[in-house]
């Protein structure tokens, strides 16, 4: 945090010199964005963009800044105006599917995937984001495909197993789901979600002291991430030790910020714990 406050003081000074250079307006609103100071990010890229009105990077700058406020129609009409000045960058065509799969538009979202992968063919992210669409539209042999691409493009990306473990789980292949997800582990210990998914995978099935095992590791590292604190009442009401999981409930409660938070997390309880009672009998 320390280098970004000391980036922005530069950044600051530069324009203060050349209040015309829109670059340095470009450079401070992306250390904004990585510090999730979104509002004051869009600020500096509507600056930029007065002083140079054609310069992609810019728009596409912006675009991603208003996906981190969850404004995604105005990001996806900003990555379209970056279209339009540059139309064979990859990278704007990522982001337009990036958004529209935040927005649950799967289907739309290949199409910008395809474009990605078209102008950059050697980059497994665009591989990667295409296989996550395939997986949320139950297209699973194709979305296994597009994952095994995303491997072969770069075998050392932890995310890249952990994609294609979660499409494996998904089709109920279990076994092969965790020994890629102990993959993902193996290229990046200190990657919290990836135990976190492993211990949920693993109380799916039941295996429940096991879950705890990998749940205790996730949340060693993220002590305060509430998905996992989530994944650890579940299976902690799966084992009958009721004072433990509404101890831990207790904690939930306080780290949700707001009342749609819990209630979201209450129904994630209450439909994980019905899936269970289906699969193993009565708790």
């Amino acid at each position: 945090m320390h280098r970004y406050k000391d980036a922005l003081a530069c950044f600051d000074q530069a324009i203060e010199k050349n209040p015309e250079d829109y670059e340095y307006f470009i450079h401070k609103g992306d250390t904004l964005r990585f510090m999730n100071r979104a509002k004051e990010a869009l600020d500096c890229y509507h600056q930029a963009i007065q002083r140079s009105p054609n310069d992609e990077k810019t728009y596409e700058a912006k675009a991603q800044a208003l996906r981190l406020q969850n404004r995604y129609e105005e990001a996806l009409m900003y990555f379209d105006k970056a279209i339009q000045i540059n139309p064979t960058k990859w990278i704007l065509y990522s982001g337009k599917g990036d958004t529209l799969r935040d927005m649950n538009r799967y289907e739309d979202s290949l199409k910008y995937f395809d474009l990605a992968i078209q102008y950059n063919p050697e980059d497994s992210q665009q591989y990667g984001a295409k296989a996550d669409s395939l997986r949320h539209l139950n297209r699973f042999d194709e979305a296994l495909k597009y994952a095994n691409l995303a491997l072969k493009w770069n075998p050392n990306l932890a995310d890249n197993y952990e994609l294609k473990a979660n499409i494996l789980k998904f089709q109920l292949k279990i076994e092969e789901a965790l020994k890629f997800f102990d993959e993902a582990i193996k290229r990046n210990p200190e990657g919290s979600k990836y135990y976190a998914e492993k211990a949920d995978t693993l109380r799916a099935v039941n295996r429940n002291q096991d879950a705890l095992k990998f749940c205790d590791i996730a949340l060693r590292i993220e002590p305060y991430n509430p998905n996992y604190i989530l994944i650890k009442i579940v299976t902690l009401m799966q084992m009958n030790r009721w004072n433990e999981s509404s101890e831990l409930y207790q904690l939930l409660q306080y780290l949700c910020p707001n009342k749609q938070q819990l209630e979201h997390f209450n129904r994630a309880i209450l439909i994980q714990m019905q899936q269970y009672n289906q699969s193993f009998g009565q708790y």
